[in-house]
């Protein structure tokens, strides 16, 4: 008679309802059916918090479910942690002006410029090199190419990474489809690759070995197709054209910007720099001449603590809603 009238307590919606409000309040992933006679045992405290009850000791489950791994779901905590983390790294990134002595950690570097590696291109052509200038010499060379405060602090940074784009990406071009289709791309798009990404970057190759001949041919071959594509937008879409240069520029800033965002994640100040003679840099550091240079990068530690960081345009000048002029709301000022 006791034994029945036990079963019909463990048996009763109450208790089954109070029991899986105990299970959540634990931390349970899952609600489990509740059966009578099979037993897991819980942390008294909060078990008899949920059951408001001292007496009972022990939650009645299915044995099956003991054992039964939970569905794995995205985590929304780690998803969290992470955007609070990259705020962290883009709110505290500034430029350097001046850097102490203090050398950078083995490997650092290294992590930073594999990170940055990962940055897009068009077409995953990746027109780009990154040279890292650490030895006396070589900074004393570049520092003679650079303009203003530019030189000293080329001198001052333990390193400074310079990134080239290359011109020339008809020579990327075969290494481009080849990684392509080793990827499963269709052949059907591989084989248009070549196509389109001259069409993009303004350039089909070098015309001619004589640097002047071959540099007045793709202007030449600039300014047709700039005036050709206006007339055919009217009728349907077609590429911007732009010289070499200007595309490798765009795909090179990509994985730049990665690279000094990486740099301060590490705890490392950077100082982008565009103040300098290319030709003398490109002869600093023994560059083809397919290669222009956007932007350089002083990379250390700090000198002294900013107490400063600039400014910022509001954000209603500068994210707009559907149509230019029309402020994006809800955009905070940082």
């Amino acid at each position: 008679m006791r034994h029945d009238c036990t079963r019909r307590k463990y048996d009763s919606p109450t208790y089954l309802t109070r029991s899986q409000g105990a299970l959540q309040r634990i931390g349970v992933a899952q609600r489990r059916s509740l059966q009578p006679f099979h037993t897991t045992s819980l942390p008294r405290r909060r078990f008899f918090h949920g059951l408001g009850s001292r007496k009972e000791k022990r939650l009645r489950v299915k044995a099956s479910d003991k054992d039964t791994p939970t569905e794995s779901t995205p985590d929304s905590t780690v998803l969290a942690d992470d955007s609070q983390a990259f705020e962290r790294v883009v709110r505290s990134r500034y430029s350097s002006k001046h850097f102490s002595t203090k050398s950078i950690p083995e490997g650092m570097l290294q992590k930073c410029l594999a990170l940055a590696s990962r940055g897009p291109t068009g077409f995953n052509v990746q027109p780009y090199v990154a040279i890292v200038v650490d030895s006396k010499d070589k900074k004393e060379a570049v520092s003679a190419a650079m303009l203003g405060p530019n030189a000293q602090r080329v001198l001052d940074a333990p390193a400074t990474i310079v990134f080239a784009a290359d011109n020339n990406c008809d020579r990327l071009l075969p290494k481009v489809t080849q990684a392509l289709r080793d990827e499963g791309a269709p052949e059907s798009y591989v084989s248009k690759v070549p196509l389109y990404v001259r069409l993009f970057s303004g350039g089909f190759g070098y015309f001619a070995g004589i640097p002047v001949i071959r540099m007045l041919l793709n202007l030449i071959g600039f300014l047709v197709r700039k005036v050709a594509f206006k007339i055919v937008s009217y009728f349907m879409p077609v590429p911007t054209p732009s010289t070499a240069e200007t595309w490798s520029f765009k795909q090179s800033i990509f994985p730049a910007t990665i690279f000094m965002l990486a740099c301060t994640a590490f705890g490392l100040a950077t100082c982008p720099m565009e103040g300098y003679d290319t030709r003398r840099l490109r002869n600093a550091l023994e560059l083809p001449n397919n290669y222009s240079i956007p932007v350089a990068f002083a990379v250390g530690y700090p000198e002294s603590e900013v107490k400063h960081r600039s400014s910022r345009f509001p954000p209603q000048e500068l994210f707009f809603h559907n149509s230019f002029g029309t402020p994006y709301p809800g955009v905070p000022a940082v």
